[in-house]
């Protein structure tokens, strides 16, 4: 039996997972210090990466070289950078991974698609670039959803069906003087 050679899965450093951006806070020891290769292997990062977070801003101990971190500033410093990354939509907008930036879908784009009996799919076309948005959420909250995606009326009160012109339209001049 012929078997196909399987791809070599991809592997950070030291033959970890490559990661993404969740680094693994709880197996940092606040009280030890740590220098720049110890947090690579921790960490599963580059030795570039942590000495840019140390031009960044991530406190070494002064003078010391190799440059020494503590455990604590260490685990300070990346909550604060995962913080700063978050952007939080509001209950109207979806996160566009085009834009990078919460948007509001475009107007007539957003449908409701039930997953099963608890959730449900959102999905919309970004207002901005046209990349295509999705969302999860509860079917329990269906109705808030709705009014919280719902699109304004097109039409209503035109220029033709009022009776008098704006306060601001020249043709209401016109009519005045004549």
């Amino acid at each position: 039996m012929d078997r196909r050679p399987v791809a070599p899965r991809h592997r950070g450093v030291d033959g970890g997972p490559k990661g993404g951006r969740r680094h693994a806070l709880g197996s940092i020891r606040t009280t030890a210090t740590y220098s720049v290769v110890e947090i690579r292997k921790l960490l599963q990062v580059h030795e570039n990466t942590v000495r840019g977070w140390i031009r960044d801003g991530l406190p070494a101990i002064d003078g010391s070289y190799p440059a020494v971190i503590y455990g604590g500033a260490l685990r300070d410093f990346l909550r604060a950078l995962k913080d700063r990354q978050k952007r939080t939509c509001a209950a109207n907008e979806f996160y566009c991974f085009s834009c990078h930036e919460p948007r509001t879908p475009a107007v007539g784009s957003v449908q409701f698609v039930p997953r099963n009996s608890k959730q449900l799919m959102i999905t919309a076309v970004c207002s901005e670039c046209g990349t295509a948005l999705n969302r999860v959420g509860s079917v329990g909250r269906l109705a808030e959803y709705e009014a919280a995606f719902a699109q304004p009326e097109q039409g209503g009160d035109t220029l033709n069906e009022r009776e008098q012109p704006p306060s601001h339209c020249d043709s209401r001049k016109e009519t005045e003087d004549a």
